[in-house]
């Protein structure tokens, strides 16, 4: 579990706000705080007495003063710290992969769930198959929506969950899934994943049959540097179905950290600048629409703000199309 913490926690310290999250804690005995997971981490590594997980949370937890005492800290003092080599994990049967350059502060990450729904009615699932989230230098760039609220109102816990609010494709304004009751879905879709390394890229896939009558595959390539991911989306029609001929509405929308600065680029059409250092580009085989909007997020539960988004859109009714392909890139300028 432990491992597992330090493999999925960002260069800032938090958790991907993948599915439902509530704040819960079993036993709170540091105040709460949405690092808590870092007490555990420094924990672990007395505990454990882990090279490896030492300098993850440099800062001396005082859960870890009260439940291993004194003596046990300094016997892990003279432990160096051992980065991990390995900077890609791949969790096969639960669908996350990370790709990080390192553990540092300053790092960069790239998260993505290729896993299916939960078990039985998936009680705790979100429908985002494919999700992305990515840090550059230590900075959150692309993030999740969070978890609002799991009884307020059934129209906000189904806006949380649903996959206009995650960083993935969405047809006609529908999910992957379809909402049951407040913890349950139902026609969960099938998934299929596939992870590819080279010497200077990682490749991952993911396809999902989550609308009706469409196949939607998720393939990205990704730098070991970080500093360029292409995010292709492919969606079409299930021949294996009746198809339907009519216009249908594709969104694909990135959430943004609140503090992050876009600017649509006047001079170079379709890119937009992302904090000046990173140039996102978008193209497609179909006509699209983009533009710079706002949507609300949950960074903890019962909470909300605004965050900025790019709604990238466009129609299509596959008469004369097999497919349609959303390409999106990000890649580093600044040095």
């Amino acid at each position: 579990m432990i491992i597992n913490l330090s493999d999925i926690v960002k260069p800032n310290g938090k958790l991907p706000l993948v599915g439902d999250v509530d704040n819960g804690k079993v036993l709170l005995l540091s105040g709460y705080n949405d690092k808590s997971h870092l007490d555990l981490i420094n924990l672990g590594s007395i505990l454990f007495k882990s090279s490896d997980l030492k300098n993850i949370n440099i800062n001396l937890s005082p859960i870890s003063l009260l439940l291993m005492g004194i003596e046990e800290i300094n016997s892990v003092d003279s432990l160096k710290f051992n980065e991990q080599k390995k900077k890609v994990i791949f969790y096969e049967n639960s669908g996350y992969i990370l790709i990080r350059d390192g553990w540092g502060d300053k790092s960069s990450y790239l998260f993505s769930d290729l896993g299916n729904f939960g078990p039985q009615n998936a009680p705790h699932s979100h429908s985002g198959i494919s999700n992305i989230i990515f840090s550059y230098n230590g900075k959150d760039i692309i993030i999740d929506s969070g978890t609002k609220s799991y009884n307020k109102s059934m129209k906000e816990r189904n806006y949380f969950r649903n996959s206009m609010a995650h960083n993935v494709i969405s047809i006609d304004n529908k999910s992957q899934a379809i909402p049951l009751s407040w913890f349950s879905w139902t026609q969960k879709p099938k998934t299929s994943k596939k992870v590819i390394e080279s010497n200077d890229l990682v490749q991952f896939s993911c396809n999902h049959d989550g609308y009706n009558r469409f196949l939607v595959q998720r393939q990205v390539i990704v730098s070991r540097n970080l500093k360029t991911i292409i995010i292709k989306d492919i969606i079409q029609p299930d021949r294996r179905k009746t198809y339907e001929h009519k216009t249908h509405k594709i969104d694909l929308i990135y959430h943004f950290a609140e503090d992050t600065l876009l600017d649509i680029d006047l001079k170079e059409q379709n890119n937009v600048l992302i904090n000046k250092e990173i140039m996102l580009n978008i193209s497609s085989d179909s006509s699209f629409k983009y533009e710079l909007d706002s949507a609300e997020i949950a960074p903890k539960y019962g909470e909300s703000r605004q965050i900025p988004v790019l709604k990238i859109q466009l129609f299509e009714n596959f008469a004369s199309k097999n497919s349609v392909n959303i390409t999106t890139e990000f890649k580093v300028i600044s040095q």
